[in-house]
This record gives structure tokens, C-alpha cells and sequence, in this order.
């Protein structure tokens, strides 16, 4: 009974893929098996699924995330199939964190906050340092669940401009009045992995934010320890060219600068740079 209940979910979700997408995101929580079992259809054909353990974990997995649960089914059963033994204990494993109590309160936080967070910075053209590490905590699991197929209805494509990327640009705006900023979009670029075009463009973003306020990057590049200058010189590039409009404000600083300390300081960070567009250029 329970088998054929389980099956009898995956069923229902890939008949629901496409009518799921444009529904209201919804936080996790336990459905009956009763519920469940109301919404089945009959239209289409079952995943071929030979992992009993599999079924059972994923069905826990969309009870707990409902509204991911056609994203999640496309993911699990279309694009990356348990073909092999390996790749099902790799679902399982993967799965298993998903249901864990960390990943359920940080789904929820996110759920509950980002979308907000963003529309306030946009409405009202500004962000405080708070909000502003605020948005890079709570994005930064954004993204990384969204990796995990999970928030596929949270924001849409227009939402991502208009919201997401607005308020880093609000973040980017921000820098001349505190360097705050400058390390908040740092720490975003460092930690996005899944959306790989909100990454390249991070680099534009902090590049900005250092322009904005250079002297201060001097100086959170002054105090940093021998061995992570070269690291933190690297945020000043391009992906993976220089900033000329920036270099030049450097060299510039150097020429005009009557503080020998500041010389060394600003020679050793160009050069620095120099070696890493180097070293990526040989790539």
C-alpha cells in the first residue's frame, strides 16, 4: 500500500510540472498522506524508480516542499535519473540533507524574508550596512538551494532584475559612505555558485563599489596579513581582466601621494594585481 502511494505521488508531480511553475511559493510542512492522495492524476506514465529506499525519501522530500515539488520531480527523475546504484545513494544522501532541521529553518528564513528585504530596498533606493549584510546571508542560501531545485517560484525572471539585482546595485551605490559594502559584495561574489551570471556580473558590482570608494579599499587592503593580499587584490578585476578605469585611479593615488608608506602600499597593490591578470591570462 504505502508503494503504491508513493508512486501514486511521483505520479501526480510530473503531470503537475508545468501547471506548478507560476503557483505561490509555499513554506514546508507536513501533509497527510490523505491529502497527498486527493491531488493524484491519471494521465501520465511513472519515473521508473527501483530504489524503494529512493521512493521513500523523495516523497518525504516533496511533502516537506510543495511548492518546489515539480522543480524537485524534473530534477531527480529527468534531468539527473538514478541510473546506477551510485547515483541513487547520491540521491538519498542528497535528499537526506535537504530534510534536515538546518535546511528547513534556513528555507524558511528565506521564504519569509528575502522577498521583502529586496522590495523595501528597491521601493525606497537605499540600504543600511545592516540590511545590506542581511541580503548576503539570506541570498547567499538562496542560492544555494536553488541548486538544490528548491525556491523555483520565489522570484521571477522580471523580479530578479527589478529586485535582486537592483539591490545590489543600491549595495554598490552605498560604498562611498562606508566600506561595509564593499566587503558585503566580496563576501556575495565569493559565495555564489549557482547562478553563474549574477557572478560575473558581482565583479562589475565591486569593482563600482571600490571606485566608489577607493581610499577606503586601501586601507581594508592594508590591513589585511601578507598571505591574503594577493586573494583580496584579485576583487579588483574584471573577471578575468583589469579594471583599467581603476588601475589608473591607483596610479594615480601613487603619483600624487607625498607619503612614502602610501607609495609602497599602492606599488606593492598594483603589482599584485599585475600578477594576477597575469597568472589568469596563462590560464
Amino acid at each position: 500500500m504505502k508503494t503504491h502511494l508513493t508512486l501514486a505521488i511521483l505520479f501526480v508531480l510530473l503531470s503537475s510540472c508545468t501547471s506548478n511553475e507560476k503557483q505561490a511559493p509555499q513554506l514546508p510542512k507536513i501533509r497527510s498522506k490523505k491529502e497527498v492522495k486527493h491531488n493524484i492524476a491519471k494521465s501520465e506514465e511513472l519515473p521508473e524508480v527501483n530504489s524503494m529506499q529512493l521512493r521513500k525519501t523523495f516523497s518525504k522530500l516533496i511533502i516537506t516542499y510543495p511548492s518546489d515539488s515539480a522543480s524537485l520531480t524534473r530534477f531527480y527523475f529527468r534531468t539527473f535519473p538514478a541510473e546506477t546504484t551510485e547515483r541513487m545513494q547520491k540521491h538519498i544522501k542528497r535528499i537526506s540533507k535537504l530534510l534536515a532541521h538546518q535546511t528547513i529553518n534556513q528555507y524558511r528564513e528565506v521564504a519569509n524574508d528575502l522577498k521583502p528585504l529586496t522590495e523595501e530596498i528597491a521601493k525606497t533606493n537605499q540600504i543600511t550596512k545592516k540590511q545590506a549584510l542581511q541580503f548576503v546571508d539570506l541570498y547567499t542560501i538562496y542560492d544555494n538551494l536553488t541548486g538544490e531545485a528548491l525556491f523555483s517560484q520565489l522570484f521571477t525572471e522580471e523580479e530578479n532584475h527589478s529586485l535582486i539585482r537592483k539591490s545590489i546595485q543600491i549595495i554598490a551605490n552605498s560604498s562611498v559612505s562606508d566600506t561595509t559594502y564593499i566587503s558585503a559584495l566580496i563576501q556575495l561574489k565569493t559565495s555564489i555558485r549557482t547562478n553563474v551570471e549574477l557572478a560575473e556580473q558581482l565583479h562589475e558590482f565591486t569593482v563600482q563599489a571600490i571606485q566608489n570608494n577607493v581610499s577606503g579599499f586601501i586601507k581594508m587592503y592594508s590591513i589585511r596579513p601578507e598571505e591574503e593580499r594577493d586573494q583580496f587584490a584579485r576583487h579588483t578585476m574584471l573577471w578575468d581582466e583589469t579594471a583599467p578605469e581603476l588601475i589608473s585611479i591607483f596610479e594615480q593615488m601613487k603619483e600624487k601621494s607625498n607619503q612614502p608608506a602610501d607609495q609602497e602600499l599602492l606599488t606593492e597593490l598594483l603589482q599584485r594585481i599585475s600578477y594576477s591578470y597575469a597568472e589568469t591570462s596563462d590560464r
